[in-house]
Order: structure tokens, then sequence, then C-alpha cells
């Protein structure tokens, strides 16, 4: 009796993933040897929400799959409202500031 050979997975698409990152900076100098820079950070500066499956414990990420034994399904999906699409959305602006000193 033989064995099925390794499990190859179909394409799976998840939520597509957009990040946007902005930093400025500008050099000032006080002497010959020392400056001060002042820095400004954003993350995900567009506020650009990202979906997510998942949350809030709704149980979102069960599949179904087989007993490769007894042929028995073991988890099947619990939240039948998902249909496949996440029904939330995460992430938000993030702004660091920094100040610099060369000496």
């Amino acid at each position: 009796m033989g064995q099925n050979g390794t499990l190859v997975w179909p394409y799976i698409k998840g939520p597509a993933f957009f990040q946007s990152d902005l930093a400025l900076f500008k050099d000032f100098r006080i002497t010959e040897r020392q400056r001060v820079e002042f820095r400004a950070s954003a993350f995900n500066f567009l506020n650009h929400p990202h979906p997510a499956f998942n949350v809030n414990g709704n149980s979102d990420l069960s599949l179904s799959f087989s007993d490769p034994v007894t042929h028995l399904l073991t988890t099947t999906n619990q939240n039948q409202l998902t249909t496949g699409r996440p029904g939330y959305t995460v992430g938000n602006r993030v702004l660091q500031f920094a100040i610099k000193y060369y000496f």
C-alpha cells in the first residue's frame, strides 16, 4: 500500500497589504563639529486601514481539513458570516519625533 505525496496547496489570496511611510529630517550646524538634527517620521501616514481576519476572536481562521487516516473533517469554519472576506480593518497612523545632538 502506497502513500500520498506531498500536499501542494492551491493559491490562497489574502487581503491586500498597503504600507505608506514617510520620514523627514533637517540638520542645523552649531559649530564645525556639533550639529542638531530634527526628525519626523510617520508610519502609515495615509492612515489606510488593512482588512483582517480573526478580530475579536470570532473564529474567521477556521478552515476545513480532512484527517489523512480516517478521511473525516477535523475543523470547519464556525463563522458563516465571513464568506471568505475579512469583516474588520486594523491599523492606524503612528507619528514619531526625534532630536539628535551630534558632538
